[in-house]
Protein backbone atom coordinates (compact mmCIF):
# COMPACT_ATOMS: atom_id res chain seq x y z
CA UNK A 1 0.00 0.00 0.00
CA UNK A 2 1.11 3.54 -0.65
CA UNK A 3 2.38 5.93 2.01
CA UNK A 4 -0.70 8.11 1.53
CA UNK A 5 -3.07 5.20 2.07
CA UNK A 6 -1.22 4.16 5.24
CA UNK A 7 -1.67 7.70 6.57
CA UNK A 8 -5.40 7.59 5.85
CA UNK A 9 -5.67 4.27 7.69
CA UNK A 10 -3.91 5.79 10.70
CA UNK A 11 -6.66 8.43 10.91
CA UNK A 12 -9.38 5.84 11.60
CA UNK A 13 -9.22 6.02 15.44
CA UNK A 14 -9.68 9.80 15.30
CA UNK A 15 -12.47 9.63 12.74
CA UNK A 16 -14.36 6.88 14.55
CA UNK A 17 -14.88 9.16 17.55
CA UNK A 18 -16.76 11.61 15.34
CA UNK A 19 -18.96 9.15 13.42
CA UNK A 20 -22.09 8.50 15.45
CA UNK A 21 -25.01 6.14 14.96
CA UNK A 22 -28.23 8.08 15.33
CA UNK A 23 -30.74 5.63 16.76
CA UNK A 24 -34.07 5.12 15.02
CA UNK A 25 -35.43 1.59 15.20
CA UNK A 26 -32.14 0.32 16.69
CA UNK A 27 -31.99 -2.54 14.21
CA UNK A 28 -28.73 -1.72 12.41
CA UNK A 29 -26.51 -0.21 15.12
CA UNK A 30 -24.08 -2.60 16.82
CA UNK A 31 -24.54 -2.05 20.52
CA UNK A 32 -20.96 -3.00 21.50
CA UNK A 33 -18.90 -1.58 18.65
CA UNK A 34 -20.68 1.48 17.23
CA UNK A 35 -20.53 4.90 18.83
CA UNK A 36 -24.08 5.91 19.69
CA UNK A 37 -23.47 7.45 23.13
CA UNK A 38 -20.83 9.70 24.72
CA UNK A 39 -19.58 6.73 26.77
CA UNK A 40 -19.17 4.44 23.76
CA UNK A 41 -18.30 2.38 22.02
CA UNK A 42 -19.05 -0.06 24.84
CA UNK A 43 -16.32 -2.52 23.82
CA UNK A 44 -13.90 0.03 25.28
CA UNK A 45 -15.52 -0.69 28.67
CA UNK A 46 -16.60 -4.32 28.36
CA UNK A 47 -14.23 -7.03 27.19
CA UNK A 48 -15.38 -9.47 24.54
CA UNK A 49 -15.18 -12.29 27.10
CA UNK A 50 -17.46 -10.37 29.48
CA UNK A 51 -20.02 -9.84 26.74
CA UNK A 52 -20.02 -13.50 25.68
CA UNK A 53 -20.18 -14.82 29.26
CA UNK A 54 -23.41 -12.85 29.76
CA UNK A 55 -24.86 -14.81 26.81
CA UNK A 56 -24.88 -11.83 24.47
CA UNK A 57 -23.67 -11.95 20.87
CA UNK A 58 -20.99 -9.75 19.42
CA UNK A 59 -23.43 -9.07 16.58
CA UNK A 60 -26.17 -7.73 18.86
CA UNK A 61 -27.93 -4.57 17.75
CA UNK A 62 -29.43 -1.93 20.03
CA UNK A 63 -32.90 -3.43 19.74
CA UNK A 64 -31.57 -6.85 20.88
CA UNK A 65 -30.47 -5.63 24.33
CA UNK A 66 -33.53 -3.54 25.24
CA UNK A 67 -36.62 -4.97 26.89
CA UNK A 68 -39.58 -2.75 27.81
CA UNK A 69 -37.43 0.37 27.91
CA UNK A 70 -34.67 -1.18 30.07
CA UNK A 71 -31.29 -2.75 29.36
CA UNK A 72 -31.10 -6.54 29.39
CA UNK A 73 -27.53 -6.66 30.67
CA UNK A 74 -26.85 -8.00 34.19
CA UNK A 75 -27.43 -5.70 37.15
CA UNK A 76 -23.97 -6.70 38.43
CA UNK A 77 -22.45 -4.89 35.46
CA UNK A 78 -23.56 -1.57 36.92
CA UNK A 79 -21.36 -2.19 39.98
CA UNK A 80 -18.45 -3.61 38.04
CA UNK A 81 -18.58 -0.95 35.30
CA UNK A 82 -20.00 2.30 36.83
CA UNK A 83 -19.86 4.05 33.47
CA UNK A 84 -22.86 1.95 32.39
CA UNK A 85 -25.01 3.88 34.88
CA UNK A 86 -24.56 6.93 32.66
CA UNK A 87 -25.64 5.16 29.47
CA UNK A 88 -29.29 6.03 28.84
CA UNK A 89 -31.69 3.69 27.09
CA UNK A 90 -32.23 5.25 23.63
CA UNK A 91 -35.73 6.02 22.49
CA UNK A 92 -36.72 3.53 19.82
CA UNK A 93 -38.69 4.82 16.85
CA UNK A 94 -39.85 1.97 14.65
CA UNK A 95 -40.70 4.36 11.80
CA UNK A 96 -37.11 5.51 11.34
CA UNK A 97 -33.97 3.57 10.50
CA UNK A 98 -30.62 4.11 12.20
CA UNK A 99 -28.24 6.41 10.34
CA UNK A 100 -24.64 7.58 10.57
CA UNK A 101 -24.12 11.25 11.43
CA UNK A 102 -21.05 13.46 11.84
CA UNK A 103 -20.44 15.23 15.16
CA UNK A 104 -17.62 17.64 15.91
CA UNK A 105 -15.36 17.50 18.95
CA UNK A 106 -18.05 19.21 21.04
CA UNK A 107 -20.63 16.56 20.17
CA UNK A 108 -22.61 18.92 17.95
CA UNK A 109 -24.20 17.27 14.92
CA UNK A 110 -23.14 18.85 11.62
CA UNK A 111 -23.41 18.22 7.92
CA UNK A 112 -20.54 16.07 6.71
CA UNK A 113 -17.98 17.99 4.64
CA UNK A 114 -14.23 17.98 4.15
CA UNK A 115 -13.95 21.34 5.93
CA UNK A 116 -15.85 20.06 9.00
CA UNK A 117 -13.62 16.99 9.13
CA UNK A 118 -10.52 19.16 8.97
CA UNK A 119 -11.81 21.50 11.69
CA UNK A 120 -12.48 18.54 13.94
CA UNK A 121 -9.24 16.56 13.57
CA UNK A 122 -6.43 19.02 12.92
CA UNK A 123 -4.18 20.22 15.69
CA UNK A 124 -4.78 23.86 16.48
CA UNK A 125 -1.85 26.10 17.28
CA UNK A 126 -1.64 29.74 18.17
CA UNK A 127 -2.62 31.93 15.22
CA UNK A 128 0.33 33.86 13.82
CA UNK A 129 0.03 37.38 12.44
CA UNK A 130 2.03 36.51 9.29
CA UNK A 131 -0.51 33.93 8.07
CA UNK A 132 -2.05 36.54 5.77
CA UNK A 133 1.32 37.04 4.08
CA UNK A 134 1.77 33.34 3.36
CA UNK A 135 -1.66 31.83 2.73
CA UNK A 136 -4.03 33.31 0.22
CA UNK A 137 -6.22 32.00 -2.58
CA UNK A 138 -4.26 34.31 -4.87
CA UNK A 139 -0.83 32.97 -3.88
CA UNK A 140 1.30 30.72 -6.07
CA UNK A 141 1.18 27.43 -4.09
CA UNK A 142 4.86 26.44 -4.38
CA UNK A 143 5.92 29.98 -3.44
CA UNK A 144 3.54 30.02 -0.47
CA UNK A 145 4.84 26.69 0.81
CA UNK A 146 8.47 27.80 0.66
CA UNK A 147 7.57 31.11 2.30
CA UNK A 148 5.89 29.16 5.10
CA UNK A 149 9.13 27.22 5.64
CA UNK A 150 11.08 30.48 5.76
CA UNK A 151 8.69 31.98 8.32
CA UNK A 152 9.21 28.91 10.48
CA UNK A 153 12.97 28.87 9.76
CA UNK A 154 12.80 25.29 8.51
CA UNK A 155 14.95 25.49 5.37
CA UNK A 156 18.08 23.35 5.47
CA UNK A 157 20.55 26.22 5.54
CA UNK A 158 24.15 25.59 6.61
CA UNK A 159 23.56 26.76 10.17
CA UNK A 160 20.77 24.15 10.45
CA UNK A 161 22.93 21.38 8.97
CA UNK A 162 26.02 22.11 11.03
CA UNK A 163 24.87 20.08 14.09
CA UNK A 164 24.59 17.07 11.73
CA UNK A 165 28.21 17.38 10.56
CA UNK A 166 30.07 14.20 11.44
CA UNK A 167 33.31 14.88 9.60
CA UNK A 168 32.27 13.64 6.17
CA UNK A 169 33.49 14.79 2.79
CA UNK A 170 32.05 18.29 3.29
CA UNK A 171 33.20 20.27 6.30
CA UNK A 172 30.34 22.66 7.07
CA UNK A 173 32.72 24.87 9.05
CA UNK A 174 34.35 25.79 5.75
CA UNK A 175 31.14 26.25 3.73
CA UNK A 176 30.00 29.82 3.18
CA UNK A 177 27.01 31.38 1.46
CA UNK A 178 26.92 30.19 -2.16
CA UNK A 179 25.47 33.55 -3.27
CA UNK A 180 28.05 35.97 -1.89
CA UNK A 181 30.94 33.72 -0.73
CA UNK A 182 31.56 36.10 2.14
CA UNK A 183 29.69 34.83 5.17
CA UNK A 184 27.97 31.87 6.84
CA UNK A 185 24.58 30.92 5.48
CA UNK A 186 21.43 31.30 7.57
CA UNK A 187 17.81 32.31 7.06
CA UNK A 188 18.54 35.87 8.10
CA UNK A 189 21.57 36.04 5.80
CA UNK A 190 19.77 34.69 2.74
CA UNK A 191 16.66 36.85 3.20
CA UNK A 192 17.95 39.46 2.51
CA UNK A 193 21.16 40.49 4.28
CA UNK A 194 23.44 38.71 1.83
CA UNK A 195 24.87 41.28 -0.65
CA UNK A 196 23.46 39.30 -3.57
CA UNK A 197 19.92 38.83 -2.20
CA UNK A 198 19.96 42.38 -0.81
CA UNK A 199 20.54 43.59 -4.36
CA UNK A 200 17.57 41.52 -5.55
CA UNK A 201 15.37 42.99 -2.81
CA UNK A 202 16.52 46.52 -3.60
CA UNK A 203 15.57 46.01 -7.26
CA UNK A 204 12.04 44.84 -6.48
CA UNK A 205 10.96 46.42 -3.21
CA UNK A 206 9.50 49.48 -4.93
CA UNK A 207 6.82 47.27 -6.54
CA UNK A 208 5.87 45.96 -3.07
CA UNK A 209 5.20 49.58 -2.07
CA UNK A 210 7.65 49.24 0.81
CA UNK A 211 10.43 51.42 -0.60
CA UNK A 212 11.70 52.39 2.84
CA UNK A 213 11.93 48.83 4.12
CA UNK A 214 15.36 47.54 5.12
CA UNK A 215 16.97 44.31 3.93
CA UNK A 216 16.28 42.48 7.19
CA UNK A 217 13.61 39.81 7.01
CA UNK A 218 11.90 40.70 10.28
CA UNK A 219 11.67 44.34 9.19
CA UNK A 220 10.19 43.37 5.81
CA UNK A 221 7.50 41.23 7.44
CA UNK A 222 6.73 43.92 10.03
CA UNK A 223 6.46 46.63 7.35
CA UNK A 224 4.12 44.46 5.28
CA UNK A 225 1.84 43.72 8.23
CA UNK A 226 1.68 47.40 9.16
CA UNK A 227 0.77 48.53 5.65
CA UNK A 228 -1.47 45.63 4.64
CA UNK A 229 -5.09 46.26 3.77
CA UNK A 230 -7.37 43.26 3.45
CA UNK A 231 -7.43 41.96 -0.12
CA UNK A 232 -6.33 45.26 -1.63
CA UNK A 233 -4.53 45.09 -4.95
CA UNK A 234 -1.37 46.52 -3.38
CA UNK A 235 -1.38 43.90 -0.64
CA UNK A 236 -1.94 41.07 -3.10
CA UNK A 237 0.94 42.27 -5.27
CA UNK A 238 3.21 42.69 -2.24
CA UNK A 239 2.44 39.12 -1.10
CA UNK A 240 3.18 37.73 -4.54
CA UNK A 241 6.43 39.64 -4.96
CA UNK A 242 7.80 38.80 -1.49
CA UNK A 243 6.97 35.10 -1.90
CA UNK A 244 8.47 35.02 -5.40
CA UNK A 245 11.62 36.76 -4.17
CA UNK A 246 12.07 34.16 -1.44
CA UNK A 247 11.41 31.32 -3.88
CA UNK A 248 13.86 32.45 -6.57
CA UNK A 249 16.61 33.47 -4.16
CA UNK A 250 16.43 29.98 -2.63
CA UNK A 251 16.38 28.48 -6.12
CA UNK A 252 19.47 30.49 -7.08
CA UNK A 253 21.21 29.36 -3.92
CA UNK A 254 20.53 25.71 -4.82
CA UNK A 255 21.58 26.20 -8.44
CA UNK A 256 24.93 27.63 -7.39
CA UNK A 257 25.50 24.98 -4.75
CA UNK A 258 24.62 21.92 -6.82
CA UNK A 259 25.14 22.88 -10.45
CA UNK A 260 27.46 25.89 -10.32
CA UNK A 261 25.01 27.84 -12.47
CA UNK A 262 24.88 31.56 -11.58
CA UNK A 263 22.54 34.35 -12.63
CA UNK A 264 22.95 38.06 -11.87
CA UNK A 265 20.50 39.83 -9.50
CA UNK A 266 18.94 41.66 -12.45
CA UNK A 267 17.97 38.34 -14.02
CA UNK A 268 16.32 37.20 -10.79
CA UNK A 269 14.48 40.53 -10.65
CA UNK A 270 13.13 39.98 -14.17
CA UNK A 271 12.00 36.43 -13.39
CA UNK A 272 10.20 37.57 -10.23
CA UNK A 273 8.34 40.36 -12.00
CA UNK A 274 7.46 38.15 -14.95
CA UNK A 275 6.11 35.42 -12.66
CA UNK A 276 4.01 37.85 -10.66
CA UNK A 277 2.72 39.46 -13.84
CA UNK A 278 1.55 36.09 -15.17
CA UNK A 279 -0.29 35.52 -11.90
CA UNK A 280 -1.94 38.94 -11.97
CA UNK A 281 -3.26 38.30 -15.48
CA UNK A 282 -5.47 35.55 -14.01
CA UNK A 283 -7.05 37.89 -11.46
CA UNK A 284 -9.78 40.50 -11.63
CA UNK A 285 -9.77 43.93 -10.01
CA UNK A 286 -12.39 46.41 -8.89
CA UNK A 287 -12.81 49.46 -11.01
CA UNK A 288 -11.24 52.54 -9.38
CA UNK A 289 -8.51 55.03 -10.15
CA UNK A 290 -5.96 53.38 -7.86
CA UNK A 291 -6.40 50.01 -9.54
CA UNK A 292 -6.13 51.58 -12.98
CA UNK A 293 -2.79 53.10 -12.01
CA UNK A 294 -1.54 49.76 -10.70
CA UNK A 295 -2.49 47.97 -13.90
CA UNK A 296 -0.77 50.65 -15.93
CA UNK A 297 2.39 50.30 -13.82
CA UNK A 298 2.41 46.54 -14.46
CA UNK A 299 1.44 47.02 -18.12
CA UNK A 300 -1.65 44.85 -17.68
CA UNK A 301 -4.77 45.12 -19.87
CA UNK A 302 -7.73 47.12 -18.61
CA UNK A 303 -9.93 44.11 -19.34
CA UNK A 304 -8.84 42.76 -15.93
CA UNK A 305 -10.93 45.42 -14.18
CA UNK A 306 -14.15 43.85 -12.91
CA UNK A 307 -16.30 44.02 -9.81
CA UNK A 308 -14.73 41.12 -7.90
CA UNK A 309 -11.54 39.72 -6.35
CA UNK A 310 -9.30 42.64 -5.35
CA UNK A 311 -9.99 46.21 -4.28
Amino acid sequence: MSWGWHKLIQLRPSIRQLLWSKIGDGASTFVWFDKWDHNGPLNSVLSLRTILRACFSLKDKIIDVIDNGSWKWPIAWRDLYPVLNDVPVPAINSTKTDCIVWRDGNGEEKNYSASNVWDAIHTRGERVDWATLVWSSKSIPRHAFLLWLVMRKKLKTHDKLKPWDVGGAVNLNLVCCSLCKTGPESHAHLFFECPYSAKVWTLIKDVTYMESSSCKWDDIVADFLCSRKNNSAKSVIACLVIAAAVYYVWQERNNRMFSNHARPPEKIRDIILETVCYRLVKMRFKNNARTSNLLAAWKLPKALIMDDACN
